[in-house]
């Protein structure tokens, strides 16, 4: 029993974050053979596999297109190995000829390339090393002329991203401290450093450190365009892609001369406070360009001098529009920016001094997957997707206004047949929530049809229209996929975000049941015919919901949950979703707590829960105790089934991506009676 600020909280699973002992292994592997056994012999599987292969391919049609980027005279790259095995990084020059400069598998099976930098005088790459899908990462530095490798080995690397100096001598990298086993913390006392090519780790210069520790900041560095200037980013809450994390601070270290790099000055605050979200997007003469959403919760441009950053001083240059800015970039000497309008991107070109000039189109229920500089400077090429369309490229000539599709991968399936459309209903509340619903075209509303609700709705993620091929093989099965933009997600800002956050928590939750209940009173479909998906934070929402209502759906998915927000300690999101070692944040989170909520004799929808021994994100102890919950107390034939993977961390791994995803969709089929 533990005490909680004076509030007694049972813990009777806590045995199983022990996940080294002979006794959770064993307990996993009997849950694995029992998971694996109930499954075999589902045809589907097969059928499924075999046509989301097909459905797959258009993404191999455009791969050709993304041309890796150039560095110098050289040409780093992804590439399958011969065997097929593991990507490995090939080397080419402008005048032809490639070869593999970094095979991960010669430091081990499990090995894999995680990401690479190579140096601004091309003569060294610094490459981070994952095993078998862990987000700790071991970082490396090779020769490109040899391809062998200088001495040093650099530990703690955790997402880590070395920035070069541009004198190519060495770079900028965060070093994470790495929690002993069991702890219910991530990482702690990060420091952001700088390693020269060919020392040790042990002689690298301390930029910026965090107390001793510190479990919450989660760092960063990123270097001007010009190369003079180091910008050290401390974030917490949630990151978001373009704009860093929501509550974030920079701070400014003068290089002075970009051959030369002066390590020693002074660290100065480029950024008010941790409230708010900045990222740099641009440089142009002596001022920054920052995307940020302070006193602008849909964002907007600003321009900032390094020498006088105060915020009185900034020049707006961009301002707040109706719609949300998720992303800017200077392209062909403009700003080419992205927003997003009821969930649905379009793009807007300015001049630099932040003039409008034009917009370009995007078609329909699409999103922006990439923005590609063409090859002159007055075209843009634009890759779009939608949920029933691959991804395709269109080239946009900011000249004239013209705009051709470049390439467009043939379609596997008949798009004619379907239709995705967006409905709005009412949260709890009464806020008017979006979602997007794919289905076969002309269906009958009689509450006959399988359903599949995907959710997520925290980290002001955005679950945007995209090309999916699990939900299209569902759609041919004769299955509705629905995706509701729910508040704790980024839909409409950081307004839309902190609706659902700390003790508005609750809030996702109910826009989640609402989403399911608006389903059931259309007639999409029954709780006989609805499950609920989700995966990561959307793991902890469906976990919460089924204990709540778990009349409401047959079925549920559970992949890489963390779901005792008592025991785990958020960390870095925090600010977010609170700690329950805060006497004041502590009766939210029992409040809505998925372990704390589960009741002996309830039926609960069949359950299919996954997790990874080694996810360092959401520890595979919360889906063990999770499934162990569930197990104790189901009151009905409904089977609760987990599936333990050694590796493949908290993503799971490219390789076995489909095969997870066709034992899902057999064992929801299943329980939503299609065979």
């Amino acid at each position: 029993m533990d005490d909680y600020h004076g509030t007694p909280v049972a813990d009777p699973y806590r045995w199983l974050e022990e996940l080294g002992s002979a006794e959770v292994l064993a307990w996993a592997a009997a849950q694995n053979a029992v998971t694996s056994t109930l499954l075999a012999g589902d045809s589907l599987r097969d059928i499924l596999l075999q046509r989301m292969e097909e459905l797959a391919r258009p993404w191999d049609e455009l791969e050709p297109a993304r041309p890796a980027a150039p560095t110098g005279r050289l040409r780093l790259a992804y590439a399958p190995s011969e065997t097929g095995s593991a990507r490995v990084v090939t080397v080419s020059s402008e005048a032809g000829g490639s070869r593999v400069l970094v095979n991960p598998r010669e430091f081990g099976a499990a090995m894999e390339v995680a990401r690479f930098d190579v140096s601004p005088d091309d003569r060294h790459v610094a490459y981070a090393l994952s095993d078998a899908g862990s987000e700790w990462w071991q970082g490396r530095v090779r020769r490109v002329a040899d391809g062998r490798d200088l001495p040093e080995v650099l530990e703690g690397m955790l997402w880590a991203a070395p920035v070069w100096t541009h004198d190519g001598a060495g770079f900028f990298y965060v070093r994470y401290g790495r929690p002993a086993p069991g702890a219910v913390t991530m990482f702690h006392s990060p420091a952001v450093m700088y390693h020269r090519a060919g020392t040790a780790q042990s002689d690298d210069r301390v930029i910026y450190r965090t107390p001793v520790g510190t479990t919450t900041l989660s760092l960063g560095v990123q270097l001007t365009p010009d190369g003079r200037y180091a910008l050290v980013r401390e974030g917490e809450g949630a990151h978001v892609e373009a704009i860093g994390w929501l509550d974030n601070r920079r701070w400014l270290l003068d290089l002075r001369e970009p051959q030369q790099p002066d390590l020693s000055g002074p660290l100065v605050p480029l950024t008010p406070d941790r409230a708010s979200a900045y990222e740099l997007v641009g440089q142009r003469d002596s001022l920054f360009y920052l995307l940020t959403d302070h006193d602008a919760p849909r964002r907007r441009l600003v321009a900032v001098n390094p020498r006088n950053p105060d915020v009185a001083q900034w020049r707006e240059v961009i301002p707040q529009h109706v719609d949300v800015l998720t992303d800017i970039r200077q392209m062909s000497g403009r700003w080419v920016a992205t927003y997003m309008r009821d969930v649905q991107h379009h793009v807007r070109i300015f001049d630099l001094d932040g003039k409008p000039l034009l917009d370009l189109g995007v078609p329909p229920l699409s999103s922006v997957l990439e923005l590609r500089a063409g090859p002159a400077d007055s075209l843009i090429d634009l890759v779009t997707m939608s949920f029933l369309r691959p991804p395709s490229v269109t080239r946009h000539d900011l000249t004239t206004g013209r705009a051709h599709v470049i390439q467009s991968p043939a379609l596997p399936f008949d798009t004619a047949a379907y239709e995705a459309r967006q409905v709005w209903y009412a949260g709890k509340d009464g806020t008017r929530i979006p979602m997007f619903l794919m289905h076969r075209r002309g269906i009958a509303l009689d509450g006959s049809h399988p359903t599949l609700l995907f959710t997520y709705g925290a980290s002001a993620q955005v679950l945007s229209p995209a090309y999916g091929e699990q939900a299209i093989a569902w759609m041919e099965l004769g299955g509705i996929v629905a995706a509701p933009g729910l508040r704790g997600g980024g839909e409409f800002g950081r307004e839309w975000y902190e609706a659902a956050i700390l003790e508005r928590k609750q809030t996702t939750f109910d826009d989640a049941i609402a989403a399911a209940e608006w389903l059931i009173a259309q007639r999409y479909t029954t709780p006989a015919r609805l499950a609920i998906r989700g995966a990561s934070n959307g793991g902890l929402l469906v976990s919460a919901v089924i204990a709540q209502r778990p009349d409401l759906f047959a079925a549920a998915v559970a992949e890489v949950p963390g779901v005792d927000v008592l025991r785990f300690d958020y960390g870095r999101h925090r600010t977010q979703f609170g700690w329950a070692g805060d006497p004041a944040q502590f009766p939210f989170l029992l409040s809505y707590a998925p372990l704390q909520r589960i009741r002996a004799g309830t039926c609960y929808p069949a359950t299919f829960i996954s997790t990874a021994l080694n996810d360092d994100r959401a520890p595979a102890w919360n889906a063990l105790k999770l499934t162990a919950a569930l197990q104790t107390a189901q009151g009905c034939a409904r089977p609760v089934l987990l599936r333990v993977r050694d590796t493949g961390g908290h993503s799971g791994g490219e390789e076995s991506w489909m095969e997870r995803e066709v034992e899902i969709l057999a064992f929801v089929a299943r329980q939503l009676g299609l065979r």
